[in-house]
């Protein structure tokens, strides 16, 4: 539900002010949600899931288009395009295939019935990923903004709690499978709180440059208004003086004649 209300409001923040960004966050929220509703037991989303006919395969398929969201909502986030346009392509361009391939294999498994062959995508697209979260990294802690620190403790934060979430580990640390996907839902919604912040701060520092901007261009209308009044002041002096210069030599014309 958490979800669903911060998809709701970041898609309605983007269809108003049309930022990218809003508009990768919402959508990440979005397939994070549909992935996961498939574990609820009962009410609501329980029937939700059930009517739309959502299983594993569906988990696994929206699973794989909530991560792509992650490297575009960053990539997006933080200006990457205008700022590195080689950092923007790697962090962009391998993900951008994922999700084509993701949607086609999710395509073929829905019309033959067999889910082997997404199963078989779905290892390709985990070690991929793991790829590209590494370069990704290695990208946010080159580029300087104090932004990139929301979207890393948010992905190190989802990493940590997966792992809690897998059976090995609860069998490790002697955990139930329940207390196990609890954590991991409380990771991956700290992570979409975070990101709403990072929105947030960013929309702030926005709102402070424009200020800046505002009170600069006040500042130069006044520099501006003073100088031109100083202009006029000095040009009716002028204006004076060449009055009397012309007068003073029309007497002296009347006098020589």
């Amino acid at each position: 539900g958490g979800l669903f209300v911060l998809f709701s409001y970041h898609f309605f923040r983007y269809v108003s002010n049309r930022e990218r960004p809003y508009l990768y966050y919402s959508l990440y929220a979005l397939f994070s949600f549909l992935a996961y509703i498939t574990v609820a037991e009962n009410g609501f989303f329980r029937h939700f899931s059930s009517y739309f006919r959502f299983d594993n395969l569906s988990k696994d398929f929206f699973t794989t288009l909530y991560n792509g969201m992650y490297f575009l909502f960053f990539a997006s986030f933080l200006d990457l395009r205008q700022k590195n346009r080689c950092y923007f392509r790697i962090a962009t361009q391998p993900v951008y295939i994922l999700i084509a391939l993701s949607c086609f294999f999710f395509a073929v498994a829905k019309i033959s019935g067999k889910n082997a062959f997404f199963e078989g995508y779905k290892l390709f697209f985990i070690f991929c990923i793991s790829i590209q979260t590494v370069v990704s990294f290695i990208i946010l802690l080159k580029i300087k903004n104090r932004l990139k620190w929301y979207i890393i403790t948010g992905g190190v934060l989802l990493f940590l709690t997966s792992i809690v979430g897998e059976e090995a580990i609860r069998n490790l640390i002697h955990i139930s499978y329940k207390k196990g996907d609890f954590i991991f839902f409380i990771g991956l919604f700290v992570e979409n709180m975070l990101f709403s912040l990072a929105l947030g701060h960013r929309q702030k520092l926005e709102y402070a440059e424009k200020m800046q901007v505002q009170s600069n261009l006040i500042h130069e209308l006044k520099v501006n208004e003073k100088l031109k009044n100083e202009i006029s002041r000095k040009n009716e002096i002028n204006l004076r003086a060449e009055n009397e210069r012309i007068r003073i030599q029309q007497e002296n014309t009347e006098l020589a004649l």
